[in-house]
């Protein structure tokens, strides 16, 4: 233990005494944040206060298509964007317009879990062409829907709510086909290729992932990605938080297992080629206590393991990693410390960043943004969604000032004297982390973040973040960002 923190402390002193170049970036300024009330949901579960059960879709720059879990239930909620604006309140704080649902919302039986759902996670496949959707409950069980981005962006590509039980399906290489292509098995059409686009807005083939043994309830996740050269066959990684383990899934065949030394509490799939790891490809990052490990999952449990590294004091767990794009590509993670911490995959996953005091309790979503990596959205216990830059030598955030101790508020830090010019054009091209930041807030705590795929369009909708948010009062608000 002491060995650990010696680590932990060398770091974090090497990242405070040395001086990192910034990049001016872009600035996000606000363009719409509207308001919804969903209480045609039903009752809605807390569970774990971590768990993401919030993710979308946009279609066009006018509309956008919601997956939201209640319960044992997905629900799906069609929204039209660009009918309200951005106002600031007290303390800079967005002020959302409440408006009102144009479409039906209804709830998608092929997802429906036989336990409570934990989180819901959301990847692209043949390069955006398609979209996986998985939905994880407490006891590990996972249901994967893959259809055409453009189906999942309208809502189109999962069937309405009816009433009955779902038919689950599988998907198996081979069938009727002669070409290697992925075929339904086990519905009532077998004879629809899961890379047919069309076919899939009336049938959604859907992988049914089963843990090996008995899980206790918690937490679960799970990361997919598309195995090159394999007919658009899905690997997919679950975690369980109480189970302690890591579950490689081929379509729905469970591959291997391997054991954590912590509970996990976040994963994510580091992307191809854009970090350089030695050669390998196929790497899971996960969090587990205080902890991140590295996971090759072509390996079994004994070479599996690539690197594990502390980033937090002990008692400070991690619950959300994503992948960044600033900078040749890094590794946040942000948890219990109140900070979102930027790793270097090129220098041992080392500290690089850190934006310290961006939440007033602690963080349990965090995302960056696509239009300029550079800026980062983080939710937590403090019902305040906040962006800013996560860049910068100072651990300054522009927040709600209640504390000038910097330990429970997220205070701006002590009085400073007027600086000269020269130190004016200096801060100028090294902004702190936290500079002019966006926030809104909501009425309860968040049971899910996310920032929305764009991948079914391209044009001038693709130069804006639109962020969903949803609270445990049936409420989700949606944030629509652009660059300056």
């Amino acid at each position: 233990i002491a060995g650990k923190t010696s680590v932990y402390c060398r770091q974090a002193g090497r990242m405070s005494n040395k001086r990192q170049k910034v990049e001016t970036g872009r600035v996000l300024v606000p363009k719409e944040l509207s308001l919804y009330s969903l209480e045609e949901l039903g009752s809605q579960s807390p569970g774990t206060p971590f768990g993401n059960r919030i993710v979308g879709v946009q279609a066009s720059p006018d509309q956008a298509c919601v997956y939201m879990a209640a319960g044992q239930r997905v629900h799906v909620v069609r929204v039209e964007l660009g009918k309200g604006d951005a106002g600031a309140g007290k303390e800079d704080v967005l002020l959302p317009r409440r408006s009102q649902l144009k479409f039906p919302t209804k709830h998608c039986p092929a997802l429906c879990a036989q336990a409570e759902i934990q989180s819901l996670s959301l990847a692209q496949l043949n390069q955006g062409q398609r979209t996986a959707l998985v939905s994880m409950d407490a006891r590990g069980r996972g249901l994967m829907s893959v259809a055409s981005s453009s189906s999942l962006a309208s809502g189109a590509g999962l069937p309405d709510a009816s009433g009955e039980q779902p038919q689950h399906s599988s998907l198996r290489k081979g069938g009727s086909s002669q070409n290697g292509e992925w075929h339904c098995v086990g519905s009532s059409d077998s004879n629809i290729s899961a890379n047919d686009s069309s076919a899939l807005g009336s049938a959604v083939p859907t992988f049914v992932l089963t843990p090996p043994g008995r899980v206790e309830a918690g937490w679960s996740g799970a990361c997919m990605h598309e195995i090159p050269s394999s007919g658009g066959e899905v690997a997919t990684t679950t975690a369980c938080h109480f189970g302690q383990c890591l579950n490689f899934y081929q379509g729905d065949r469970l591959i291997r297992a391997v054991h954590t030394l912590h509970p996990p509490s976040a994963l994510v799939l580091l992307p191809r080629g854009e970090w350089g790891q030695g050669g390998l490809e196929d790497v899971v990052a996960c969090a587990e206590g205080h902890q991140v490990s590295l996971w090759d999952v072509r390996q079994g449990s004994r070479g599996g393991l690539i690197q594990r590294t502390s980033i937090a004091p002990g008692g400070s767990p991690v619950f959300d990693l994503a992948w960044c794009r600033a900078q040749g590509g890094l590794l946040g993670a942000a948890g219990a410390e109140r900070a979102v911490t930027m790793l270097e995959p090129r220098k041992g996953f080392g500290i690089v960043h850190k934006w310290s005091g961006c939440a007033k309790y602690t963080i349990h979503h965090l995302g960056f943004s696509d239009v300029d990596p550079h800026w980062a959205y983080v939710a937590g216990l403090d019902s305040e969604v906040v962006c800013g830059r996560w860049d910068g030598g100072g651990a300054t955030c522009s927040g709600n000032s209640n504390s000038s101790t910097g330990g429970h508020g997220r205070a701006a830090g002590p009085v400073k004297k007027r600086e000269s010019k020269e130190n004016e054009e200096d801060a100028a091209a090294h902004p702190k982390a936290g500079t002019g930041s966006i926030k809104f807030r909501g009425p309860a705590r968040w049971s899910g973040m996310s920032l929305m795929a764009k991948s079914a369009f391209r044009g001038e909708g693709a130069e804006h973040d639109l962020v969903a948010a949803a609270t445990q009062t049936h409420h989700m608000f949606l944030l629509d960002v652009a660059a300056q």
